[in-house]
């Protein structure tokens, strides 16, 4: 196709200069004067002329000063991320019995039933089929399984908007950044931090180490797809299809409004996407948790019986 194009540009050519050598030797009409005029003029002039037939007059509605700045919104999303991820992995998500029942003041002769081998008057485990110190027998304790998720949950939500606040006040002031709305730049580093590490809290206190593996490969995901470095459309099209659906693009790009100046409701729309992902996060982690850590909670117990891990 491209080749075709190319002949069909060079016989175009071709025909013009047949035309012109023609018109240049007649010494009749207005159009050897024409031609000899032009051609007698400034070969600078005429060069820039055919080269560049129209001239564009750039105006830059909102302006990046620099390079920094206009990527600071994909690596301060990418920070946030990862330190949510290196906070699931450090800090253990769950609490053991022991201190569940310290916390909760129960003696030892009241929390002796809460041993592993203990059975209830019916001579059932009265925690039913979780395991001892696993994410979600709470209600060996009188717990609700919101209350343990959401107890242990504000520990991880303090110490990740922590990690926001110093990664965009660290380029604001530090890299000194330029960025036309440093509090709305703040605001959506503290929302995504918050969003982040309740995904990543999510899936650690559901699916254990499994949940942590699937945090990595968001993170591996969103870097190659969210469209940080290179524009959304050249990237390959499974890309394309998941973009809307990654949460580190709607957090780009609401820095980015922040950043270079805020059009419309754009800021606010992105905000709004952003939130959104807590949806299924709190669905996971507060209706679909049960069944989800009932069956990890068996192939954990089938792994050990193994005693291979």
């Amino acid at each position: 196709h491209v080749a075709e194009k190319l002949r069909q540009a060079s016989g175009k050519l071709t025909a013009l200069s047949g035309h012109l050598a023609d018109t240049m030797q007649s010494d009749k009409g207005q159009e050897a004067t024409d031609a000899r005029k032009l051609l007698s003029g400034d070969a600078e002039t005429l060069a820039s002329l055919l080269t560049s037939p129209v001239a564009v007059q750039r105006k830059a509605v909102f302006p990046i000063a620099n390079y920094g700045s206009s990527m600071a919104p994909f690596y301060s999303t990418l920070s946030i991320w990862v330190g949510a991820t290196i906070l699931a992995a450090m800090m253990t998500v769950s609490i053991s019995d022991r201190k569940k029942a310290r916390v909760l003041g129960l003696d030892s002769l009241k929390a002796s039933w809460l041993r592993a081998d203990a059975l209830d008057e019916e001579g059932k485990q009265p925690w039913g089929t979780f395991r001892p110190e696993s994410p979600g027998n709470a209600r060996r304790f009188g717990m609700k399984l919101y209350q343990e998720y959401f107890g242990r949950f504000l520990v991880f939500a303090v110490m990740a908007i922590l990690q926001g606040c110093m990664v965009c006040l660290g380029d604001l002031f530090y890299l000194k950044i330029q960025c036309e709305h440093p509090l709305l730049f703040l605001l959506v580093g503290i929302l995504a931090a918050f969003i982040f590490m309740n995904l990543i809290y999510t899936l650690v206190v559901s699916f254990g180490d499994v949940g942590k593996a699937l945090a990595v490969i968001l993170l591996v995901m969103q870097v190659a797809g969210s469209g940080g470095t290179v524009p959304r459309e050249v990237l390959p099209d499974f890309f394309q299809a998941v973009y809307p659906f990654l949460p580190f693009v709607h957090a780009i790009a609401a820095m980015q409004s922040a950043i270079a100046g805020v059009y419309g409701m754009e800021f606010w729309r992105e905000i709004g996407a952003l939130c959104l992902f807590l949806v299924p996060s709190l669905l996971l982690g507060l209706v679909l948790r049960n069944p989800v850590i009932r069956l990890n909670s068996w192939f954990m117990r089938n792994m050990e019986s193994t005693k291979l891990m």
